[in-house]
């Protein structure tokens, strides 16, 4: 039944919990870093971005098999001392991941 005291009328509705967040997202420059080695070295993160070389193993591709691929920033900074790309080896495993994808 509205409650019409204060001029408003009000009804009981349900609300849904907002959804869980999903994980960090660490953008590669952060993974890259600005020196010879990468501050995040033997952290395990998330990154995002989008496959711009497809070097895997079993691929089509037979002559350039390094056993990874490259993803790049979508929003790359604009700090010189730090890349905005890297190669992510995973050895035997196969991601599938396509280029452009």
């Amino acid at each position: 039944m509205p409650d019409y005291r204060f001029g408003v009328a009000s009804r009981s509705t349900s609300v849904m919990p907002p959804p869980l967040p999903g994980p960090m997202i660490t953008p590669l420059h952060d993974v890259q870093g600005e020196g010879d080695a990468s501050p995040l070295l033997g952290s395990s993160v998330t990154v995002s971005g989008v496959v711009t070389g497809d070097y895997q193993n079993d691929d089509n591709d037979t002559q350039n098999n390094l056993g990874g691929f490259y993803i790049q920033e979508d929003n790359p900074d604009s700090n010189p001392a730090t890349s905005d790309a890297v190669f992510v080896f995973d050895g035997q495993w196969r991601s599938g991941c396509p280029v452009g994808g």
